[in-house]
């Protein structure tokens, strides 16, 4: 498979320069919850729209799991974890696929906006489970379709003073090694993963849309779900995460040059492998392990990247935040520092201010979705 060349991500992990910006924004990730000192402006950004999987997920699949059962926490994942291959059936005890606030969540902490998940009334469209395409889907929501449900309620308008994330692939990611583990071509698969990405870029744009944040997909190969099915699975599904994401450059790149200015590529996979090759300098001890199978690391899981065999520890969202912050038009970055500094020097003199709440937008529905849920072992 032809190799991804170096982008911002991948810099942003190797370059002295820009981890020094990385660290100010993770010091600010841990100041914002505190407050904003007077007369500080908050970023640019009126609101946070998200669309994709489990990653991002802060609460809309623990909502559809509570209507269905009809008792609030009853469908939860255990820990320790009892599913051999470290696969969640449902969200954790904290309503998300982490044993705390997801990436995203502490994204919009730090942009002093809010992510709550669309089914009670937020702005967040992600739900455990959900690919990329394609429209028309059941529950858990495709990409598609979360971004079809927010285009009807603001009425086909996409506000250019919002920021808007799109992250997903990881299950596409899966599937394709599912078809190529049984002698199929992923072809069809991994051509309609970058189409579909694609069209949501054009949708948003349409509608008016300016800064877009767009994640590639991770290195599935190194999560422990697939480590522990052997070194030469783990090499395919790092060989068909390489192609999906040479595949998405290129659809991409086919958009009309008006839409690539403001079009925000995370590069998820050179971000991981940077993590993989220093753990350590990252703060973390254990990136091979999932930590909700382990009754002494659930207690203290804080040096370990991974909850289960497929998801991020909190931690490790948190680093995944700090890494997507790095990424983000100056203003708010500089600002996010020039945040942290001021809370560092004002202490409890500090005050939090008031933020913009996210716009209420329909939450995706169709007749009898509820009936329709299932146990999702997914992103």
């Amino acid at each position: 498979m032809p190799g991804l060349s170096e982008s911002t991500a991948g810099r942003a992990f190797a370059g002295a320069c820009r981890a020094l910006r990385a660290a100010c924004l993770a010091g600010a990730l841990l100041l914002a919850p505190f407050a904003v000192a007077p007369g500080w402006a908050v970023p640019a950004y009126s609101n946070l729209f998200v669309f994709g999987d489990s990653l991002a997920d802060s609460g809309n699949n623990a909502i559809v799991f509570d209507s269905l059962s009809g008792v609030p926490g009853a469908l939860r994942t255990p820990v320790p974890i009892a599913d051999p291959y470290l696969i969640p059936s449902y969200p954790y005890a904290s309503g998300r696929y982490s044993n705390g606030p997801v990436w995203v969540e502490q994204l919009a902490s730090s942009l002093g906006l809010s992510a709550l998940p669309s089914l009670a009334g937020g702005s967040n469209f992600a739900f455990g489970g959900a690919r990329v395409g394609p429209a028309g889907s059941s529950f858990p929501y495709s990409l598609l379709d979360q971004v079809a449900s927010f285009m009807s309620a603001t009425g086909g308008s996409a506000p250019g003073s919002a920021l808007y994330v799109v992250e997903g692939g990881g299950n596409d990611a899966r599937d394709a090694l599912l078809v190529a583990a049984g002698g199929g071509d992923p072809t069809a698969r991994i051509v309609a993963y970058a189409l579909s990405m694609a069209n949501i870029v054009g949708q948003l744009k349409s509608g008016g849309a300016q800064d877009i944040l767009i994640w590639n997909v991770p290195d599935i190969g190194k999560i422990p779900a697939i480590l522990a099915l052997g070194a030469g699975v783990s090499a395919q599904a790092s060989a068909l995460a390489m192609a999906m994401n040479v595949a998405l450059d290129s659809a991409l790149a086919s958009l009309p040059a008006q839409w690539q200015t403001g079009l925000i590529r995370f590069d998820a996979f050179a971000a991981f492998n940077a993590l993989f090759a220093d753990p350590a300098a990252q703060g973390f001890s254990d990136v091979t392990h999932a930590c909700a199978a382990d009754p002494v690391c659930i207690a203290s899981p804080g040096g370990t990247f991974f909850w289960d065999g497929i998801h991020p520890t909190t931690a490790g969202h948190a680093l995944l935040a700090a890494a997507v912050l790095a990424e983000l038009p100056e203003p708010a970055t500089l600002l996010l520092c020039a945040l942290a500094l001021a809370a560092l020097s004002l202490g409890r003199r500090t005050r939090r201010t008031r933020r913009p709440q996210p716009a209420k937008a329909k939450p995706c529905r169709e007749q009898g979705a509820l009936r329709q849920a299932r146990r999702t072992a997914d992103w």
